[in-house]
């Protein structure tokens, strides 16, 4: 048929290298929903839970969401759809209710002891100076 245009539904982006939950979402990429790991976590905690991986296996990916689900300010919305948003008791009580601190050691950089310390120092201080503004607010 002339002058028509096939309906081509929108191809999802592959989120390659994509650690930041509300990105992933925002922009509409494949998710595989491990949200009811929040629920789990819960429910089914220890004193410490030691998240155990292989590399590029998602352990960032996991661990930015935790934090967007539990941290003040947050967007509830981004977890409309998925399984965490089916425990409405969870949601209604832990979600964005808590000052949250995320470090992640991946940028530590240093060719010896000393400089690795002095790079995880300083960026635990910016992490510190941030969430404290949180705090105050």
């Amino acid at each position: 048929m002339k002058g028509v245009t096939p309906c081509v539904p929108k191809e999802k982006m592959l989120p390659i290298g994509v650690e930041n939950f509300e990105k992933l979402r925002r922009n509409d990429m494949y998710y595989v929903d491990k949200t009811e790991i929040i629920s789990d976590l819960l429910r089914n905690h220890g004193d410490a839970n030691l998240f155990t991986r292989p590399r590029r296996f998602g352990k960032t990916l996991t661990m930015d969401t935790l934090k967007t689900f539990f941290e003040i300010g947050q967007d509830a919305s981004l977890f409309e759809g998925l399984a965490i948003s089916r425990h409405s008791d969870i949601c209604e009580k832990y979600q964005n209710k808590y000052p949250v601190v995320f470090l992640s050691l991946k940028g530590a950089a240093g060719m010896n002891y000393p400089d690795a310390l002095k790079s995880i120092s300083k960026y635990g201080v910016a992490c510190y100076k941030k969430r404290c503004k949180i705090v105050k607010a």
